[in-house]
Order: structure tokens, then sequence, then C-alpha cells
């Protein structure tokens, strides 16, 4: 049998076993449980108990606040939850926390509005793997010949690099930046320029450069964090 009706006959959802586990190797695979709802709302005292789907990011979305928010509020230093987990969700002002980060206009000292025009002035521009000039980029090399022409001088480095390079912010503002995960790897592995009003400017694998709306099917899900370069 292929790995694949293994893991379906066992109820599986990952490739990890243990000594002594034991394994049904015939037989029908059960049936798909229905979808799972939702999340709903936290209740008054401003937790969410995690259920099946979930993750920090979906969580994150759903209390508009970001996964670095909601690890911070729980102490968590991971990524990992558990089915049955009870996440808080507001401080105990009845709001999410806030990172302590002095909020600068996005950039420093270079202009918001030159760096929104230089990226909207490449709309169309085909998606090429590796590639930082006008005749093709992909997502980090947009963001490194962005920025640099408008006076943000940056090293030439991947996603997780510029992940790295950035710091929290709990008000995104126009220019900054929005990342994603488990897009087509897992961990930080997409990113875009915040424009405001929900939607972000990025290099799509599948339409070149484009205006994206966070509530995207796609990128809600999947969506990290929103950030600032020192």
């Amino acid at each position: 049998m292929s790995v694949t009706q293994l893991m379906q006959l066992n109820g599986l959802n990952s490739h990890v076993i243990y000594v002594g586990q034991k394994l049904k190797v015939s037989g029908t695979p059960p049936q798909p449980k229905p979808p799972t709802s939702k999340p709903k709302p936290p209740t008054s005292s401003g937790t969410y108990v995690v259920k099946s789907g979930d993750s920090l990011s979906l969580i994150a979305i759903l209390f508009n606040m970001s996964v670095q928010q909601l690890k911070q509020l729980n102490g968590l230093t991971s990524n990992f939850i558990y089915i049955g987990q009870t996440l808080k969700v507001t401080s105990d002002g009845g709001q999410p926390p806030v990172i302590n980060k002095p909020e600068q206009p996005a950039g420093g000292s270079f202009s918001v509005a030159r760096l929104l025009a230089e990226a909207k002035k490449h709309m169309g521009v085909p998606y090429v793997w590796g590639g930082t000039q006008p005749s093709g980029f992909d997502c980090s090399g947009y963001i490194y010949y962005v920025f640099n022409q408008v006076g943000k001088k940056l090293p030439r480095t991947n996603t997780e690099g510029y992940y790295s390079r950035s710091y929290f912010v709990s008000n995104p503002q126009p220019g900054d930046l929005v990342f994603f995960n488990n897009t087509y790897k897992k961990g930080i592995s997409h990113m875009g320029i915040y424009l405001g009003n929900n939607q972000f400017i990025q290099a799509s694998s599948s339409q070149g450069i484009t205006i994206t709306s966070l509530a995207n099917s796609y990128f809600k899900p999947r969506f990290d964090s929103f950030k600032r370069f020192y």
C-alpha cells in the first residue's frame, strides 16, 4: 500500500511514529470527518480554547493581533499548540498586548510615499525565482529592489533573512512588511509590503507583482506578522 493509505488507515496526520506503536496494515480507511467549525470569539474571560485545525496565525488573525503578541501574552517560545490548550487573547486590561518597541514611521528617514509609488510602479512584472530586477522578481528580491531604490539600503537575502532584520509592530502602517509562513515550505516563506486597508503588494509566483487582500483565502491562514526594518 502507499504511505497515504497507511496514514489514512491509522488516522495519522504526520509521518512521526514511535517504537511499540501498533499500526493497521489492512482494512478500510475511516471516513473523513466533516470540516471543523471556525473558531469562535473569546468569552468574557479573554481566553480561547484551541480546537482541531487551529494554528497561532489563524487565532491571531481572528482576534486582530500578531503571532508575536499572542506568543508573548501566553509565554510561548515556539509555534506549537495543542487541542484543548487555553490561550489568553487579551491582556488584563482587555486589549491585545503591545510589543515593547518604539513605533517609528516605516523605513525611518526615507519617504513612505516614494516607497509605495516605487512598489506600485512594477505592477504586472513577472515572477522570476531569485529575480531582483524589473525584468522579474521573487518576493524577497522585490523587497530588496524597491527599498534600495528609495534609499533604504538592504543586503540581498531571503525572506527569513529580512524577517530577522525587522521587528514586530502592533499598529501596522503603509510601508511596513507583512510575513507569511508555510507557503512553499515550512516556516517563514513569503513576504510583501503592507499598503493599508488590509491590502499588501507582493511578488506572486502565479501573478507577478500584484495587490492582494489579507483576507485572501490562501494568505489569511498563513499570515504570520507585521514587521518593520530596523
